[in-house]
């Protein structure tokens, strides 16, 4: 019954429009996210209303936007399964990640190669960042804890890798879309962390675009920002010596490397089913998909015209 099935369109919005619906989400979501911040930070404090304004200003409006306009809001945004050899070597690389940015930077501070611009920025920022997540019980930690380490993840790697990132990357390829979302996750996050953070954004990119799945960007978001909590408040990094910092920043180097290599070679059957899976898609357009019916597939009751 041809008029019970619709087929999933071929064409779609040019790139340039693509990139202007891409921008308008991210800034109407970044908006909700400060609007609901700075409503709910007197009444719920500052722990608890930072995991409202990432789970009110982020998950919710991705997951309605999806769930609104695509026809299969699972496969937009990427949400599969990965298998536990990758998932290995994605949190191995992203802790080397961390710790070789951490290591990076606080070597050029106790080296004094970091001009007075950047120094005043950074000082800015730590304190931001302490007044922010600040604790002072068992219960603020674990809200700390869990707002920077599961509810941001979810909520960035949501928008970011799963929605934006998938939609651009159908209408202008794998790469474009790919350094697009992940310059744009860095500039979202100050121009001090433009850089590092931007290059994480292009990582955790590179390894959802390897497994189509977005749980591999949140698995690597959660152990940065796992790793960054730990980092930043209990330990003092000025008071460890410099031989140490230097090995830190060898080993994370390396270890970068050495997973990514590892990551790279446990995909390679993955990425080869997604090609073949796209020329084919490429070749003979998408199957095509039965709309909702009441009548659908219905079977005649005993007795009924058929």
């Amino acid at each position: 019954m041809p008029f019970l099935q619709r087929e999933v369109p071929q064409s779609g919005p040019q790139p340039h429009l693509q990139v202007l619906w891409a921008v308008s989400i991210l800034t109407f979501c970044v908006l909700l996210q400060i609007l609901v911040l700075t409503l709910t930070r007197g009444s719920l404090g500052k722990n608890a209303s930072v995991i409202a304004s990432l789970t009110l200003g982020l998950i919710l409006p991705a997951v309605i936007i999806v769930f609104q306009v695509s026809p299969d809001p699972r496969q937009t945004l990427r949400l599969n399964g990965i298998s536990l050899r990758p998932a290995c070597w994605i949190m191995g690389a992203s802790l080397c990640f961390t710790l070789l940015v951490s290591s990076s930077v606080e070597l050029a501070l106790r080296m004094g190669k970091l001009p007075p611009q950047i120094l005043y920025l950074l000082e800015k920022e730590e304190k931001l960042l302490r007044e922010i997540f600040s604790f002072e019980s068992a219960a603020d930690l674990l809200m700390v804890a869990l707002a920077v380490g599961v509810i941001a993840p979810i909520a960035e790697e949501l928008l970011f890798r799963g929605l934006l990132q998938g939609s651009l990357e159908r209408r202008l390829g794998n790469w474009p879309g790919l350094l697009l979302v992940g310059l744009s996750f860095g500039l979202l996050h100050g121009r001090l962390r433009f850089l590092p953070v931007g290059l994480l954004g292009i990582l955790m990119g590179y390894m959802v675009m390897r497994t189509n799945s977005v749980l591999s960007g949140m698995l690597a978001h959660s152990c940065n920002n796992t790793l960054a909590l730990f980092l930043a408040f209990p330990i003092r990094a000025d008071s460890l010596p410099l031989s140490l910092l230097a090995v830190s920043l060898l080993v994370g180097c390396s270890g970068l490397l050495l997973f990514l290599w590892l990551f790279r070679k446990s995909t390679l059957h993955t990425t080869r089913i997604s090609k073949i899976a796209r020329r084919l898609t490429l070749e003979h357009g998408p199957p095509p998909q039965k709309a909702w019916s009441m009548v659908h597939n219905h079977e005649p009751e005993p007795g009924e015209k058929s």
